[in-house]
């Protein structure tokens, strides 16, 4: 299928099954699933892995916001409990003053392995409570390994309370 929306929405709960993203192309346009609103993460035990060089940062599996996102929420909220993300990049760089994380984590026992997770990727997101982890309430027992969180092209500073990772 073409984006994770649909594979999400066809995938089982608790059945281990995995989505696999693949590029297109080498170019952000045929690498990246472009969410217009959050994607919600929220079937216990699906997992998604990026099929890519197995880059440290900006693989090219990658999930990001269109241009117009607006939302307040993360570009992904994972709420599901017992799933695996490996070779993902999660990116929130759009103009808006509004989206203020880029993974927002209410799920519990999810591991996260060669993940790129870059929020306030835009100088707009640089807002209070502005991160690119955030974890919520419910977020316990989650283990991340050899993952980048950051973004270092844009400034830090303007916004109050702003950091890479935040916690409820």
């Amino acid at each position: 299928v073409k984006t994770l929306t649909k594979a999400l929405a066809i995938a089982t709960a608790n059945q281990n099954d995995t989505i696999v993203m693949f590029a297109e192309g080498n170019s952000a346009a045929l690498t990246t699933d472009y969410q217009s609103v959050a994607l919600e993460w929220n079937k216990d035990g699906v997992h998604l892995i990026g099929a890519n060089a197995g880059q440290r940062f900006s693989h090219r599996s990658r999930i990001a916001a269109l241009s117009s996102f607006n939302d307040a929420t993360g570009i992904i909220n994972v709420s599901a409990n017992g799933c695996l993300f490996a070779n993902i990049e999660m990116f929130l760089g759009v103009a808006g003053t509004s989206p203020t994380t880029c993974l927002k984590l209410t799920g519990m026992r999810n591991k996260f392995y060669n993940c790129h997770i870059a929020g306030i990727g835009n100088d707009a997101n640089d807002i209070t409570d502005a991160s690119s982890i955030w974890f919520a309430t419910g977020a316990h027992e989650n283990y991340f390994k050899d993952c980048v969180i950051r973004v270092d092209t844009i400034g830090r500073g303007t916004g109050s309370r702003v950091s890479e990772i935040r916690f409820t």
